[in-house]
């Protein structure tokens, strides 16, 4: 991995860490899930994903759609990497965290990717 591309999964790593210290809220009795919900309405997916399938002019159908296939796979790994981190900030006393994905796929059509963690934050700090 490049020194740079290295600083970036660095970066984007603490911005997911950042978003789940900030958003998540305190331990109070809830379940995983309703904190993970906290923080994604705040991280708004929804955006993110709109920005990054911006039409390519010059891509056809078949490139517009693994495009969305592969910034699908991406939100959906970020939505688990934020799961994964708040089950460890909170504890998660029901039993482990869920599997923490080592990094998010990297982009095949030099489109930018969505964030792409490599390494686990716990305790928030």
């Amino acid at each position: 991995m490049k020194p740079q591309q290295r600083r970036e999964d660095d970066a984007d790593e603490n911005r997911l860490g950042d978003a789940v210290e900030r958003w998540a809220g305190a331990e109070d009795g809830r379940a995983v899930e309703h904190h993970v919900q906290r923080v994604l309405r705040q991280v708004d997916l929804g955006r993110l994903y709109r920005r990054l399938l911006q039409p390519d002019p010059d891509a056809d159908p078949l490139q517009r759609a693994l495009q969305a296939a592969e910034i699908d796979q991406q939100i959906e790994e970020i939505r688990r990497r934020i799961e994964a981190l708040v089950a460890a900030s909170l504890g998660d006393l029901a039993g482990s965290p869920p599997r923490v994905p080592a990094r998010l796929p990297r982009s095949t059509t030099g489109r930018p990717t969505a964030v792409s963690p490599t390494r686990t934050r716990t305790g928030g700090k």
